[in-house]
């Protein structure tokens, strides 16, 4: 196990930031390659289960859509697809640990937590406002919908998007930094380049 000592001052300066963060990750925190590895852990279920949810919200509005006659929904399934192929890359990916941590790269692992923290949220909004829009959609005797309703359907499913994909984004740069091994090659290279 290594200590790592810039937790504390890292954790005081970005204190609001990490107690918003244990309301969600019980035990938050990066004082010590253990504590790492279950923050990590921890983090990753509660993104998995948010996702999930959003995922199974999308579910429930394709299949009320395609029931009322709603057709064209390939924006939609592309985003549940989407979110599925992400599911898939939080799960299966690996964790490993170096010897210290600087502060600036403590100071962003937070960070990244917080506000991949916030944009789930913000896609959990997002995905229960489609929901109660797609509630509304009504169905004409006819069974042609109104094009408003459409586009505006369109709307919030890139909003979605959208979401899916910053989180996405910070997901991948928050790996950077946690994933250590990685740093840990870089931090070799960059040593090699030096004498050479």
């Amino acid at each position: 196990m290594y200590v790592f000592k810039e937790w504390e001052d890292a954790k005081l300066r970005l204190w609001s930031k990490v107690k918003k963060l244990k309301k969600h990750i019980p035990d938050y925190g990066y004082s010590d390659s253990n504590r790492a590895y279950s923050t990590d852990e921890k983090f990753c279920r509660f993104v998995i289960q948010k996702l999930r949810d959003v995922k199974w919200k999308i579910v429930d509005v394709l299949n009320m859509l395609f029931e009322t006659g709603v057709n064209n929904l390939e924006m939609l399934e592309k985003t549940k697809n989407e979110i599925d192929m992400f599911l898939d890359e939080v799960k299966i990916r690996e964790l490993s640990c170096r010897r210290s941590i600087t502060s600036e790269v403590l100071d962003s692992i937070v960070e990244y937590d917080f506000n991949i923290t916030e944009e789930l949220e913000k896609l959990k909004r997002e995905t229960e406002l489609l929901f109660e829009f797609s509630l509304k959609i009504e169905t004409p005797a006819n069974r042609m919908f109104d094009e408003k309703d459409i586009v505006e359907l369109n709307k919030k499913v890139q909003t979605i998007e959208k979401h899916v994909k910053k989180i996405r984004e910070m997901f991948e740069e928050r790996d950077k930094l946690i994933n250590l091994k990685k740093l840990h090659l870089l931090d070799f290279v960059k040593e090699k380049i030096k004498t050479i």
